[in-house]
């Protein structure tokens, strides 16, 4: 029996609920981690032309962006320009990553070209296409569009994100 009255059995079957519990809990937040690159990605893709509107008219200095807009007495500018300029600054590299995957995809292939298009009509050209139109332009099926549409957006995480995505993307095929 220990200083707290409980028997040394007790203590190990207490200690092996924890660890159990803490293991449950870890695996929890290695698949809530593992899942944000995924989907970061195809929310930055789906918004993409609202991001890059949201950017075109950025500020570049403080003196100027108060001098505009706001009185700044009102509302807290910094916080204000700190969001616009990480958009502007998430942007920038993702349009730097997205001409490294083009620049991949066209010296890998027509299929990965292909992939590359499929994402490219769908979401960054300023006039995006519907799915069903793009496969009727590129004589595929549509389930053949979705795929291309999966498997680029699961290799241009690569590229954002790089070696914890492989590790994601190992992980979902096994």
């Amino acid at each position: 029996m220990t200083s707290s009255g409980l028997t040394k059995h007790q203590l190990e079957i207490i200690a092996g609920a924890v660890l159990k519990e803490h293991e449950k809990n870890f695996g929890k937040q290695v698949e809530i981690k593992k899942d944000w690159r995924l989907r970061n990605t195809k929310l930055l893709l789906k918004n993409y032309t609202w991001l890059k509107k949201h950017c075109e008219e950025i500020i570049e200095t403080m003196d100027d962006y108060e001098e505009v807009i706001f009185d700044p007495q009102e509302l807290s500018l910094k916080a204000l320009m700190k969001y616009k300029a990480k958009t502007k600054r998430m942007l920038d590299y993702f349009d730097a990553t997205w001409g490294s995957y083009k620049a991949y995809c066209a010296s890998k292939g027509d299929a990965n070209l292909r992939r590359c298009q499929v994402l490219e009509k769908l979401y960054i050209l300023p006039e995006t296409t519907k799915k069903v139109a793009l496969a009727e332009s590129l004589g595929l099926d549509e389930r053949t569009v979705r795929r291309d549409e999966n498997k680029a957006t699961q290799e241009l995480s690569i590229f954002l994100f790089g070696i914890d995505s492989l590790t994601d993307l190992e992980q979902m095929m096994y």
